[in-house]
């Protein structure tokens, strides 16, 4: 471990036993260096996302779904994700 990393360590949240443990630390620092969701980001692609026209619905639906679950934004069985689906395919029609 290096001398950056070391400083990272020694300033974690971690009780004793957490930095006596191998597997608790590695995992602290796993969480630490894992990159966060920039959220606002993924909600404007989820709200400007639209289906190829080689994508088939399902895929389309399922690539939502996705999306939704990694913005903090509708669950994937909720009213306002069919809802939001509803809209996309009735701006879609009406462009077409």
């Amino acid at each position: 471990m290096g001398k950056d990393c070391l400083e990272i360590f020694l300033h974690l949240e971690l009780t004793p036993d957490e930095r006596a443990s191998v597997t608790d630390s590695l995992k602290a620092l796993e969480a630490y260096f894992m990159p966060k969701t920039i959220v606002v980001y993924e909600r404007f692609l989820f709200n400007s996302a639209t289906q190829s026209s080689e994508e088939r619905i399902d895929e389309f639906v399922n690539r939502l779904k996705k999306m939704a679950s990694s913005t903090g934004g509708p669950s994937s069985n909720s009213e306002e994700l069919f809802f939001f689906i509803r809209c996309l395919c009735e701006r879609s029609a009406r462009e077409t």
